[in-house]
């Protein structure tokens, strides 16, 4: 399932904000329609999906990125199961709100990017293409004018700026640089052998000291920040990531009134049931899910491993089996399902599972290969 933004990856997070921002907003045309500054949400139809310190985010803007996140993942070759939608959602509203966030900052510090510094940029992009011509047919085949990627690249230079701005106030004393190697080589920091590998270990400190003295920016700045959502479903699940499971399954049941044969919400409200431990719960949820959505193959994996959970092996059988059913070329689900099979001790529906991962794999690779014939 795919869970957001890891742990690990954070120290890169707003570096990956500039990037996936403002070339997604490109490509979603949101220099016409997302105007930062808007005090108030969106009226009508749309609405705002969240708002940031009194900045809003309207509904369609989101839709728009959202739709050309789920493109670029399926392009990649990703499957976006019925699961996926919701935390995926969730992490792509928690991208535009860090956006805000950083392009507000930026406004408060009066970060300013001259002008040569853009029209350079946008010449290195030009260089890329072999005339101006094939430069301008790129830009018409993304939907794009010259006027939209130079404020796309205004932007990015700008939180640029600022985040190198955060990472400038960060240092590195003597002290830590000596007290480090010492640790890591068990002898003392003197003699050609320390001052041969000071430097590189000063600078890798430092990039270490620029990361956290980052994060430790960004987090305070959010953490101080006004931040309101105004979509059930992408609450619920931020609820859910942050371990407020009772609050996320008050959130699902009350957006599932609202929307009572949306597969996607009884989906988040099984799992939140499930990482409650309360199974019996989370099936009759997974139940629902498999009414309203009966030809995705991930409703019925998930009420069968519940079914799995709670002993009822039969069901659990039948569920599974239509899961793989419906599961075509994808590979992980088959994968997924011998595990489980072999967990179960049903060899047999496990090999079944194998046949179908080797013929799933035969099929993509013709289908990659230019010959048409599978790879040797």
């Amino acid at each position: 399932m795919f869970r957001g933004f890891n742990k690990k990856a954070k120290s890169r997070l707003l570096n990956g904000i500039i990037i996936f921002v403002s070339v997604t907003f490109a490509v979603s045309l949101l220099y016409t329609g997302f105007h930062f500054g808007q005090r108030q949400p969106v009226e009508g139809e749309g609405g705002a999906i969240a708002t940031v310190n009194g900045h809003s985010i309207s509904r369609i803007d989101f839709e728009n990125v959202y739709r050309n996140t789920l493109l670029s993942e399926r392009e990649k070759g990703v499957v976006v199961s019925l699961d996926m939608y919701g935390p995926i959602r969730a992490a792509v509203l928690d991208q535009l709100v860090n956006h805000v966030l950083l392009v507000d900052a930026a406004q408060k510090e009066k970060i300013r990017v001259p002008s040569k510094d853009i029209r350079a940029k946008l010449e290195e992009q030009k260089k890329q293409f072999a005339s101006d011509k094939e430069f301008r047919d790129a830009l018409m085949r993304a939907g794009l004018t010259t006027g939209q990627l130079t404020a796309a690249i205004r932007e990015q230079l700008t939180l640029q700026a600022l985040i190198d701005k955060v990472k400038a106030g960060a240092t590195v004393s003597d002290e830590a640089v000596a007290a480090e190697y010492k640790k890591r080589n068990n002898k003392e920091p003197k003699g050609p052998e320390f001052e041969a590998a000071e430097g590189a270990l000063r600078q890798e400190l430092l990039a270490e000291a620029q990361n956290k003295a980052l994060d430790d920016w960004f987090r305070k700045l959010k953490e101080s920040a006004d931040i309101r959502i105004h979509d059930d479903q992408i609450s619920a699940i931020m609820s859910l990531q942050k371990g407020e499971t009772d609050k996320a399954i008050e959130i699902f049941e009350k957006a599932i009134k609202e929307d009572a044969e949306n597969a996607e919400l009884y989906m988040g409200l099984a799992s939140a049931y499930t990482r409650k431990g309360d199974i019996d719960s989370a099936i009759r949820n997974y139940e629902q899910a498999v009414k309203f959505a009966p030809d995705d193959p991930y409703t019925h994996f998930y009420l069968g491993d519940a079914y799995r959970k709670a002993g009822r092996t039969e069901d659990a059988v039948r569920e599974l089996k239509k899961a793989s059913e419906l599961a075509y070329t994808d590979v992980l689900i088959h994968f997924r399902l011998q595990s489980i099979f072999r967990a179960m001790g049903r060899a047999d529906d496990a090999r079944v599972e194998q046949q179908k991962i080797q013929e799933t794999q035969k099929v993509l690779q013709r289908m990659n290969s230019p010959s048409g014939e599978p790879k040797r």
